[in-house]
């Protein structure tokens, strides 16, 4: 409990900091997907590529439940969307642009 502690002040004071929440989320959505082409060495146009932002997101999420006890569906649908967004939006133009 005590990691999930650690993240929970971590993100909230980069949020805090930044002043928005929103880019956090676009930053680290483009960076674990770029992390998982790298680990899993596939293109970033491969779909197993953005797998990693998935799982990422779900644990983040997932972190979100632990420590606010619930989840609000507005600011998960928000989150999961601004994580998601452009490294589907890119991988779907690179696997376009390839054919």
């Amino acid at each position: 409990m005590r990691v999930l502690r650690i993240y929970h002040d971590l993100t909230f004071g980069l949020e805090s900091w930044i002043g928005s929440d929103t880019v956090p989320h676009i930053c680290a959505g483009l960076a674990l997907w770029l992390i998982g082409a790298l680990v899993l060495r596939r293109p970033l146009r491969d779909p197993w590529s953005l797998s990693l932002t998935v799982l990422g997101e779900a644990v983040n999420e997932t972190f979100d439940y632990i420590l606010h006890i619930g989840w609000s569906l507005g600011d998960t649908l928000h989150d999961i969307a601004w994580t998601l967004f452009w490294p589907i939006v890119i991988q779907q133009f690179l696997a376009r642009s390839r054919r």
